[in-house]
């Protein structure tokens, strides 16, 4: 059975139906006084029930512990994993857990190890590291510097093909250099794609497997630190890392793809402690969806010149701050939020963290009701002199009482028309239906806005209207 630590804080009322928190809740990590903690991933264990936590060192015999926590505490999966943890994913009954693990007690474990709730045991052998696994379209990848498994060639990316490991990229020359820097698989419109940190034809971190070679997707992406995640939201893969630009244009930290080309979020730029003044936030943002929202956790401090900080919801339009002012106050940045999962409605957040001089623990997870309603939202708003999918205008233009909008064609699907004023700010929303529709002033102040038409997530057309 799991072995289970009893630890004095909060779990009893964060965890009721739907939380009674005002603002993020604090959490107590895995470490005791004397013990540091690094961080690889945080996740979601639906066959255990457990947020599990990768990895924590107990300095005292130098072994690693795998914990993780419920409604109910903690749990010490194992306090005697000899090196480390770097991945874990549910399979079967129990979770798989991979990195360089070569023990968990006095059992054997060559980089992979299998937990069913109660035991521990091995099902393959893997040469080297694991660095990522993942279940993508119903099927179990493992990314790592491994190039066999049981003894059979099976170089840096392998999927498991009923009991039997498959080289995802069979003649996997052209990886050799970059095989430590592979980071994500996804499956998108039939296609695997791979990310990273690596070169296909020209620096790039993003390609497509096709006839089991590893080709370019889209156009180069630039940036310090690659291609990190991956994950579908509104039908378009979006990739995220320290992301710079891609396929010419500003992409800061997150794009996405449709299949055919890469582009920005409406114009989105994440920004570091200085702001447009200083570098773009470059060391990576961590993506993942629940509901109908992308979370986006980062070193970042302004979205644009929005002074939106470190974790943020984006659903296709506006991004959301989660952090309120009192939090940011309260947690010591000693080390960057890394990691991001979820616990029903409750978005838990992670960093490594270690002592200070004092033995006061750095907390590394923190918890935040997605429930809630955001501390604030803001709509990046792309140039109007972007090229139009569709075409549109007002009139009249300026608008006095009301005004018509007019598209060149009948929408084929449901058309979002959005407003914002001067500053960026989302004043009204509508269904667009239909060629021409009225657009009534209601109580907009004079002044310019500007309007745009989104379908699926993906921008049709934009455009300014004056109020007088």
């Amino acid at each position: 059975m799991m072995k289970m630590r009893t630890l004095t804080f909060y779990f009893a009322c964060l965890f009721l139906p739907i939380l009674a928190i005002a603002q993020p809740a604090q959490w107590e990590g895995i470490s005791e006084p004397g013990e540091m903690a690094g961080f690889e991933q945080i996740g979601y264990s639906e066959n255990l029930d457990l947020v599990i936590y990768l990895w924590g060192m107990n300095h005292e015999d130098g072994n690693f512990v795998l914990a993780g926590f419920n409604s109910e505490g903690w749990h010490i999966l194992s306090d005697s994993i000899t090196y480390g943890m770097f991945t874990f994913v549910d399979w079967e009954d129990g979770i798989l857990v991979g990195g360089s693990l070569a023990y968990v007690g006095d059992q054997t474990m060559p980089r992979i190890a299998y937990y069913d709730g109660n035991t521990w045991t091995y099902p393959w052998e893997f040469n080297n590291v694991v660095r990522k696994l993942k279940v993508v379209n119903d099927t179990l990848f493992a990314i790592g510097s491994f190039s066999e498994i049981d003894g059979i060639e099976n170089p840096y990316v392998s999927k498991l093909a009923g009991d039997v490991w498959e080289p995802v990229i069979p003649d996997a020359t052209e990886l050799d250099e970059w095989y430590p820097k592979i980071k994500d698989i996804a499956f998108y419109n039939g296609d695997y794609y791979i990310s990273g940190l690596f070169s296909v034809s020209e620096p790039d971190y993003f390609g497509k497997v096709e006839n089991g070679m590893l080709v370019q997707a889209g156009q180069p992406i630039i940036g310090p630190a690659g291609v990190l995640w991956m994950e579908e939201f509104l039908g378009e893969l979006y990739l995220s890392g320290g992301i710079d630009a891609a396929q010419g244009n500003p992409g800061s930290n997150i794009i996405k793809y449709n299949g055919e080309v890469l582009s920005g979020l409406n114009g989105t730029i994440f920004y570091g402690e200085s702001g447009q003044t200083g570098q773009f936030s470059g060391t990576g943002t961590t993506i993942a969806k629940h509901g109908d929202y992308l979370y986006a956790l980062g070193d970042y401090y302004y979205i644009n010149d929005q002074p939106i900080h470190g974790v943020a919801r984006w659903d296709g339009v506006q991004w959301c701050e989660l952090y309120t002012q009192d939090f940011i106050q309260d947690i010591e940045f000693y080390q960057p939020f890394q990691g991001l999962t979820f616990y029903g409605d409750t978005l838990i957040i992670a960093k490594a963290y270690f002592l200070d001089i004092e033995n006061d623990i750095y907390d590394a997870l923190w918890a935040y009701d997605t429930t809630q309603e955001p501390n604030f939202c803001y709509t990046p708003v792309l140039s109007v002199d972007n090229p139009n999918l569709i075409k549109s205008h007002f009139s009249p233009n300026p608008m006095i009482n009301e005004s018509w909008l007019y598209l060149e064609e009948v929408p084929s699907e449901n058309v979002l028309f959005s407003l914002y004023d001067s500053s960026g700010r989302l004043i009204k929303t509508e269904i667009i239906r239909q060629e021409s529709t009225k657009i009534q002033r209601d109580h907009l102040e004079t002044g310019l806005y500007i309007y745009q038409l989104t379908a699926a997530g993906q921008l049709l057309s934009s455009g300014k209207v004056v109020v007088e």
